[in-house]
């Protein structure tokens, strides 16, 4: 199967939703996490998702705003007409966090020390350790 990525996704779910032909029912207190982690699974590595919702009681997950870079942009979003009622909507930007960056240091005298050697990736010039770099 061939998984389709894209730089920029919009999402702007309704906030209750039901339907004849499914067992269950849509909530999106209840079902925006699953809906976002599914939604990052087809984002580029540096892409955006902009998420957008109008319950007016909506809290996002804690752990989206853990394992994501979580930006609420929703001062942005407000028409003029409606600044003086903020509570429209809310909106924001959800993108990957960068790997973390792993620095490897060469073992010079194994035998002394009982390790296994590690040998670096890439070599960095003048320096007597290597970066690896994960995206």
């Amino acid at each position: 199967t061939q998984t389709h990525t894209f730089d920029l996704i919009f999402m702007d779910p309704p906030t209750f939703s039901n339907s004849k032909s499914r067992p269950d029912t849509f909530d999106i207190q209840r079902d925006h996490r699953k809906l976002i982690v599914a939604a990052m699974r087809h984002l580029e590595r540096n892409g955006t998702l902009i998420f957008s919702n109008n319950f007016r009681k909506f809290e996002l997950a804690e752990y989206i705003e853990d394992y994501y870079l979580v930006e609420e942009i929703t001062h942005t979003t407000l028409p003029e007409d409606f600044l003086r009622k903020k509570s429209i909507h809310r909106c924001w930007t959800i993108r990957h966090k960068a790997k973390p960056v792993r620095v490897v240091k060469e073992v010079k005298e194994v035998k002394d020390l009982k390790l296994k050697k590690i040998v670096p990736k890439k070599k960095v010039p003048d320096t007597e350790s290597s970066l690896e770099l994960d995206f």
